[in-house]
């Protein structure tokens, strides 16, 4: 199982994403599809739809896991991406461009729902289509209570714990993804990890994920 160090505590957490699918193959960038994308070609919206829909989905899973709504948090990200697309330039990759909106709507989402005082979470299995997976029951509840503890954290904390320990994302990617800088990443997972293993220590199901530092 693959782990990543915990910088802020010495000890290793598991991958989440070690036991799903693996990461969703962003589609190739394409200069004609952004063009097209520019100037609101209607071709242009269904295949950026078909091509992303899966990686965009993925995101949303794994900052928030899985959701009752997460269709309608899928076609708000597309709703988003179109509606600023004509700004995108020849430099902007289709992929991280999607990926960024997508975690400012889970973010978004995260925040609606703590002020609602209220998070609804389905059982693993659940997953989208695309995240179909034969994990255990076992490590689907560990799953859900890894979920149930990051959503005691802060906003900002959540999505870069998740992206980095459920996502395996490398650091910079995190920092690109949560357009915010390194260091501001470094400091929020800090502060999110120590929170998380404070929590996890107190599950039975969480602890076994939690190993001291090799």
């Amino acid at each position: 199982m693959t782990l990543i160090l915990s910088a802020a505590t010495g000890r290793t957490v598991a991958h989440v994403s070690a036991i799903m699918d693996p990461l969703i193959a962003i589609p190739r960038e394409g200069e004609a599809l952004s063009a097209a994308l520019r100037v609101n070609k209607p071709w242009a919206e269904r295949e950026l739809l078909v091509a992303y829909r899966g990686y965009v989905a993925r995101v949303l899973c794994r900052v928030l896991g899985a959701r009752a709504d997460m269709d309608d948090l899928i076609q708000d990200v597309f709703v988003r991406a179109l509606e600023c697309a004509h700004r995108l330039t020849d430099t902007d990759g289709l992929g991280p461009w999607l990926g960024a909106i997508a975690v400012f709507v889970a973010r978004e989402e995260i925040r609606r729902r703590k002020r609602r005082a209220w998070l609804f979470f389905l059982p693993v299995e659940e997953l989208p289509e695309a995240e179909a997976h034969s994990a255990s029951p076992e490590t689907s509840r560990a799953m859900k209570a890894a979920y149930d503890v990051i959503a005691t954290l802060d906003p900002d904390e959540q999505v870069v714990f998740a992206l980095r320990h459920f996502d395996g994302r490398t650091l910079e990617e995190v920092s690109a993804l949560a357009k915010c800088s390194l260091a501001t990443v470094k400091r929020r997972l800090t502060r999110a990890e120590r929170v998380f293993f404070e929590r996890a220590n107190a599950d039975a199901w969480l602890s076994s994920w939690m190993e001291e530092g090799r």
